[in-house]
């Protein structure tokens, strides 16, 4: 669903100096990037400053540009995320990646000239006037356009959590949990998603000192077991890690939050299609589920004309 994406800084002179149809093809593969993609970038930021320096360089090309304004997208949707280190052997920038390519889980490099794909490597190499044929970009645009549905059973429950969180999560500072059931039925495999979800997080968070966790349900006689099993199956790795309830009181006849399922983050937004029990514990598998792509904004939005609707929040401690 999220994929991770090494963008050579001299593509983007590349495309510069091929004049409209390269700057094209620069924004065509950006527009993608930003469904379901994140920029990895080293850990002092070098590929910003390379990327700068580029449209520096080519600065009446680029200007009023929709290379740049999609480059100001990713950045404000958080897609651009420190990775790579200098190991300082005095390895080129290519070759530092390369070499922590399938550590960093990378799925792309697009390069400005030809790169050897090293023995081992589980990514793809190409160029800008190859991209659209790689087999990379069938599958990204696959997963932005039609999510993916899964028939119960169909994978084991952290192999379902890998495929289509671990890089949705991995970098996340802020995760938003939208159910309504989730609050009003809190039992059996909603508890059993919970306790799993949580021991991911542990495992797979890199701001776990800062992420905040909410979660948007309905109020309900299980309100307190919820916030009870929140506090007990809470990992020690995330004890810092700020976790909300906000419940929502049910009027007569009406609803008191959407009837989809969401869940969001500060890069990226999710329709759950049955909810977030779709974890079975009496299987160790996944339960049937669809799962597409959704602008998080847009999601956070849906909220907003039920908030007359919704108490206040409660921290679990």
């Amino acid at each position: 669903m999220v994929f991770f994406v090494y963008l050579d800084p001299p593509v983007f002179s590349a495309a510069a100096k091929a004049g409209p149809l390269g700057l094209d093809a620069l924004a065509a593969v950006l527009r993608g990037f930003l469904q379901n993609c994140v920029l990895l970038d080293f850990d002092d930021w070098r590929w910003e400053t390379g990327v700068r320096q580029a449209l520096s360089t080519h600065e009446r090309t680029f200007e009023n540009s929709l290379v740049k304004k999609l480059l100001v997208q990713l950045k404000k949707r958080d897609r651009i995320e420190p990775c790579f280190r200098d190991d300082y052997s005095g390895k080129t920038e290519m070759n530092l990646v390369l070499a922590q390519a399938n550590e960093a889980e990378l799925d792309l490099i697009l390069a400005d000239s030809h790169v050897a794909h090293p023995n081992g490597g589980q990514f793809e190499i190409a160029k800008l006037e190859d991209y659209q044929q790689t087999a990379f970009e069938a599958k990204r645009s696959e997963a932005a356009a039609n999510g993916r549905e899964y028939s119960g059973g169909e994978l084991a429950e952290g192999d379902f959590l890998i495929a289509n969180f671990r890089k949705a999560l991995k970098f996340a500072t802020r995760i938003d949990i939208c159910d309504a059931v989730f609050g009003r039925s809190f039992a059996d495999n909603y508890e059993h998603t919970l306790r799993l979800l949580l021991g991911f997080l542990d495992g797979e968070l890199v701001e776990r000192e800062t992420c905040e966790l909410t979660i948007h349900c309905e109020q309900s006689a299980r309100s307190h077991h919820l916030l009870t099993q929140l506090a007990k199956h809470r990992p020690l790795g995330l004890s810092k890690l700020k976790i909300t309830v906000i419940f929502y009181i049910r009027p007569p006849s009406a609803q008191c939050l959407p009837h989809e399922r969401y869940l969001a983050t500060n890069q990226f937004g999710f329709e759950i299609g049955r909810g977030m029990d779709f974890l079975d514990g009496g299987t160790g598998r996944n339960r049937d589920v669809s799962i597409n792509l959704k602008d998080a904004d847009v999601i956070r939005d849906k909220l907003i004309p039920f908030r007359s609707f919704s108490a206040p929040a409660q921290i679990v401690a």
